[in-house]
C-alpha cells in the first residue's frame, strides 16, 4: 500500500462504498460484517498488479451466489499519471479507491459493464487518463 493510503482511510473508503450501494437500492440491499468464511461478499485489499484497479470474482456459499473483491489501494502501479497525481494530492488517491470500492462492489451486486462513461459502471479499460485533461460530462457522473 502506498504511504499516503493508511488503513484506516481505505477501510473508511470501502465502508462508504458499502453504505453508497445501500443507499441507491433504498436498503432492498443491506451489508453486515460477517466472518469471511460466512460472508456473501468479501473485500480484499491486494497489491497493485497490472494496471488494474480492482476485480470481482464470483464465489458461492450454501448455494448462494457471492463475490469477492479485489481492491488495489496501492495507485502507484496505475501508471504514472495516476501515481504523480495521487501522490500530490490524497483527496485524489482516497477517491480512486473509494470510486473502485463503488465500481467493484456493483458487479459484486450484479450489474456489467457499461458504455457510458458518466455511470460508475463504465469500464475504464483501455483509457489513459492525463491528470489536468477535462472529462466529458464531468458534472453529470452518477452512481
Amino acid at each position: 500500500m502506498d504511504a499516503g493510503a493508511s488503513p484506516l482511510r481505505v477501510r473508511r473508503g470501502a465502508r462508504g462504498a458499502l453504505g453508497a450501494w445501500q443507499r441507491a437500492t433504498g436498503n432492498r440491499i443491506t451489508f453486515v460484517p460477517a466472518l469471511e468464511d460466512q460472508a456473501l461478499v468479501r473485500v480484499y485489499w491486494v497489491p497493485a498488479g497490472a494496471g488494474q484497479y480492482g476485480e470481482m470474482k464470483g464465489l458461492r456459499l450454501g448455494g448462494a451466489r457471492g463475490a469477492a473483491v479485489f481492491i488495489r489501494p496501492d495507485v502507484a502501479g496505475l501508471g504514472t499519471g495516476i501515481a504523480a497525481a495521487a501522490r500530490d494530492d490524497t483527496l485524489m488517491r482516497d477517491a480512486v479507491v473509494y470510486l473502485t470500492c463503488v465500481h467493484e462492489l456493483g458487479h459484486a451486486v450484479g450489474l456489467t459493464h457499461t458504455a457510458d462513461v458518466r455511470d460508475i459502471m463504465y469500464s475504464w479499460t483501455g483509457y489513459a487518463w492525463t491528470p489536468g485533461a477535462s472529462c466529458p460530462n464531468r458534472s453529470t457522473y452518477s452512481t
